[in-house]
């Protein structure tokens, strides 16, 4: 169990505060966040990682960046708790500053996986890999289903709880969200700005206190009146994905003086789905007239009601005595 988190914030917040852009700066305690007053994701980083810690304490790391545009500010946080292999800690990051943020437990499903590895390196590996050689998969489909294809490929072959971050600097898309029982802990909070576009959203294990929450008379969402929304558990019927190459240059500023009615265009930031499909699902096929695959469940659909008699012939569910009858000869067969 570790405790991880990621602030997603537009550039306005920086400017509102008088702030410079401090992309990739690095810190690696929570008394040095608090220090790095230049970024306002770094600030929300240190309110979130009291409770963070209390998952991980075995060493805490976080760490920014801004997106290829300069329109948004994104900050990542890893608390470790260290269980198996040698320590690794987080967010994890590569020399193409491909970042990963991981709490969970990969039994099985991941190449170079045994009892002494560190379930966290080989996920990040096999992430890398996707993303690697996801231009020679489903050549039929385009770069944006080829991407999703490699990601739900990865993560729908992992055995065991996770919930994880991903972001993938080149494509400039953040990944996030829980395997399909929802094991691992992961709530997220949005915050709305002008004409309901979505303007930040936080991602942590565990929410913090109400106190902690926002400063005292902070101001961090600019035009939003639903500032401080409640945190909430992110739903485990899939993965999420925020696309930032597809936010216009100069969104923040169609945000901050309401020249953009449309609330996706003055903005920008949507959040997409990947599903849970079953293996023989449509939506689990390289079709590429469908949004692109989705990930397949490590279980079989179940039966939302009783299959009749077969000597009845009845169509449909059984209600009544009929119902009645079948349930008693069901009990009968599993009891002799």
């Amino acid at each position: 169990m570790c405790g991880i988190a990621c602030v997603i914030r537009t550039i306005l917040n920086r400017h509102l505060n008088g702030n410079s852009d401090v992309s990739g700066s690095r810190c690696s305690a929570a008394s040095e966040c608090e220090s790095e007053k230049a970024s306002a994701v770094l600030a929300e980083l240190a309110r979130l990682s009291p409770s963070l810690q209390r998952r991980g304490p075995d060493g805490t790391h976080c760490t920014n960046t801004s997106t290829a545009h300069g329109e948004f500010d994104i900050g990542f946080q890893g608390c470790v708790l260290h269980l198996r292999g040698e320590y690794t800690s987080q967010p994890m990051q590569d020399h193409d500053s491909n970042t990963l943020l991981w709490n969970g437990e990969a039994y099985a499903g991941v190449d170079g996986l045994d009892n002494c590895a560190n379930d966290t390196a080989a996920v990040f590996k096999a992430l890398q890999k996707a993303v690697a050689a996801e231009s020679t998969l489903e050549a039929h489909l385009d770069e944006h289903r080829r991407q999703r294809a490699a990601i739900a490929r990865v993560l729908s072959d992992i055995r065991g709880p996770w919930a994880f971050v991903f972001w993938h600097q080149a494509h400039q898309r953040l990944w996030f969200g829980r395997d399909f029982f929802g094991r691992r802990s992961l709530v997220w909070r949005k915050h709305i700005g002008r004409n309901n576009a979505l303007v930040g959203v936080d991602l942590a294990s565990t929410a913090p206190p109400p106190a902690a929450s926002a400063a005292p008379g902070s101001k961090s969402i600019p035009n939003g009146d639903n500032m401080e929304r409640s945190w909430e558990e992110v739903p485990a019927t899939g993965i999420y994905y925020i696309d930032f190459a597809r936010v216009p240059a100069g969104a923040h500023a169609s945000i901050a003086t309401g020249q953009n009615e449309n609330a996706d265009n003055a903005i920008g930031m949507r959040l997409e789905h990947v599903p849970w499909c079953a293996p023989t699902s449509a939506c689990a096929t390289s079709d590429p007239a469908s949004d692109g695959p989705a990930l397949v469940k490590p279980v079989g659909d179940f039966n939302a009601t009783l299959p009749p008699p077969a000597s009845t012939g009845q169509d449909g569910p059984l209600t009544g005595d009929g119902a009645e009858a079948y349930a008693s000869t069901v009990e009968n067969v599993r009891i002799n």
